[in-house]
C-alpha cells in the first residue's frame, strides 16, 4: 500500500482544518435541515468529514450547497441500509486504497479513507458501528488496530465517531487507542465538555481523531454552537447529537525553501 511518507529533510509547512460531524441519521433517509450545508461551511474547514450520514431526499442539494461553499471534492460511501461515511475538500483528493473487511459487520460503510494531493495527506472518516455481541466488538478493534500500523510514518489523520471514550479504564476501543498512543500516535483531548448529548441528558466524548507522529495538531475543539447555529446544544433544537470535532494541523512536505 503506497502512503503518503513523511520525508526527511527540509520542510514547507502546511496548516488544515479539518471537521468530523456526526449527522445523526441512524441508518434513516432523513430529510437534511436546510441550515446543516451552511454550519458546516461557517467553521470553514479544509476537509470535512461526516458520519452516520445517510443518502437522503436531499441529497443532491445538499452536495450541490457544500460545492457552492467552497468543497467541491466530494466522496461517500455506498448507500443501502447502513450508515454512511461522506467527506468533502476544498483541493484535489482521490479515494485512498484502505477499506473497512466486509466480514466486519458494517464496517466497510462506516470507513472511508480519501487522500488530499496537495498537501499530501491520509483521511480516513470512521464511525465505530455499535456492536451488541462482544467478539464483533474484539474482531472490529483487533483489525482497526492492526490496519494502522503500517501508517506510523505517513502523514495520517484518523477522525470521526469512534463510539468509545479514550479515557475509560475499561473496553476494547479504549485499550486499542492506548497502545497505539504507546506506539507513537496522538490522540488529542478535545477542547469542550463532549461530543454526544444522549436521550437521557448525559455528555460524552465519543468523538476524536487519531494523528500519526509527523502531525502536529495545533488545535482541537468539540463546537456545541457558533456562528448562529446549535449544533449540540441541550435545549437549543440542535441540528445532531453530536458535536463537531474540529481538528487544526500542521505538517510538512519535503523540498528545498
Amino acid at each position: 500500500m503506497a502512503l503518503s511518507a513523511a520525508p526527511s529533510g527540509m520542510y514547507y509547512c502546511h496548516d488544515v482544518r479539518i471537521v468530523a460531524w456526526n449527522l445523526n441519521h441512524r441508518s434513516g433517509k432523513k430529510v437534511i435541515p436546510t441550515a446543516v450545508p451552511q454550519a458546516i461551511l461557517s467553521l470553514v474547514a479544509d476537509v470535512v468529514v461526516l458520519t452516520e450520514y445517510v443518502e437522503g431526499p436531499r441529497h443532491a442539494d445538499f452536495c450541490d450547497a457544500l460545492k457552492v461553499g467552497g468543497l467541491p471534492i466530494q466522496f461517500h460511501t455506498p448507500s443501502g441500509r447502513h450508515n454512511q461515511v461522506l467527506i468533502a475538500a476544498r483541493k484535489g483528493a482521490s479515494l485512498g486504497p484502505l477499506g473497512a473487511p466486509r466480514e466486519l459487520s458494517n464496517a466497510a460503510p462506516n470507513w472511508l479513507h480519501v487522500r488530499l494531493a496537495e498537501p499530501a495527506l491520509d483521511i480516513v472518516g470512521v464511525r465505530v458501528p455499535w456492536y451488541d455481541v462482544a467478539k464483533d466488538v474484539r474482531a472490529y478493534w483487533s483489525w482497526f488496530e492492526n490496519a494502522l500500523r503500517p501508517w506510523q510514518s505517513s502523514y495520517a489523520v484518523i477522525i470521526g465517531d469512534l463510539n468509545c471514550d479514550p479515557q475509560n479504564p475499561r473496553g476494547h476501543g479504549p485499550k486499542s487507542l492506548r497502545r497505539l498512543v504507546a506506539h507513537g500516535w496522538k490522540l488529542p483531548t478535545p477542547d469542550g465538555p463532549g461530543s454526544y448529548f444522549s436521550p437521557k441528558g448525559r455528555i460524552s466524548r465519543l468523538d476524536h481523531a487519531l494523528v500519526s507522529p509527523a502531525v502536529n495538531v495545533t488545535a482541537a475543539t468539540y463546537i456545541q454552537s457558533a456562528n448562529g447555529y446549535a449544533f449540540m446544544k441541550p435545549g437549543l433544537c440542535p441540528l445532531s447529537d453530536h458535536a463537531p470535532l474540529v481538528l487544526d494541523i500542521c505538517f510538512g512536505n519535503g523540498g528545498d525553501s
